[in-house]
């Protein structure tokens, strides 16, 4: 075992005694990250992962220097953090990043626990542009079967044409006539 996933374990270890790590300790993850190392870099990730909302602001406003597949790590693992801050994050990578990761990114976003509908929405708009395409598909890989309460609250629902064309006619008619009938 390297020296530098000793110290990483240690510290981990650590934070079942005192609550937060020293900034010095912060700092010395962040350097983990940059090493070839996958399982140096990988518990230096879950450390700081593990850590406060600041922590992991620090850590993505350095995502764009990683290569992809420590992206790919990074996107999947954030993705059960319970503070808004990294769907955020990913919702904005989707206007300028490449299909590739866009892909990955929506792939992501789907699967996560967290109540992503409210931010998809207030980045929704009419107008047909490649972010508002990944917005959709998005959309569509969470699913009717998800999306269908939060849908159900709205007495009219926003961009009804897109959610009709996402899941179909009889999908949001039904909704609308639930909606009407209680």
């Amino acid at each position: 075992m390297s020296h530098l996933l000793r110290k990483l374990r240690l510290l981990d270890f650590s934070l079942n005694y005192k609550s937060a790590l020293s900034d010095d300790e912060i700092d010395f993850a962040f350097q983990c990250l940059e090493e070839s190392e996958d399982k140096v870099f990988f518990a230096a990730f879950y450390l700081i992962s593990d850590h406060s909302k600041e922590v992991v602001d620090r850590l993505l406003e350095c995502f764009h220097t990683f290569p992809l597949a420590r992206q790919h790590f990074i996107c999947s693992g954030l993705m059960s953090c319970s503070f808004r801050a990294p769907y955020d994050f990913f919702l904005e990578r989707l206007k300028t990043c490449d299909d590739a990761l866009a892909h990955f990114i929506i792939i992501c976003l789907s699967k996560s626990t967290y109540f992503l509908f409210p931010l998809i929405l207030s980045k929704m708009n009419a107008e047909t542009t490649p972010y508002q395409t990944r917005l959709q598909k998005l959309l569509k890989k969470i699913g009717f079967k998800k999306l269908k309460l939060p849908l159900s609250v709205f007495p009219d629902i926003p961009h009804e044409r897109t959610f009709r064309n996402l899941f179909g006619d009889a999908a949001i008619n039904a909704i609308q006539s639930s909606n009407f009938n209680t």
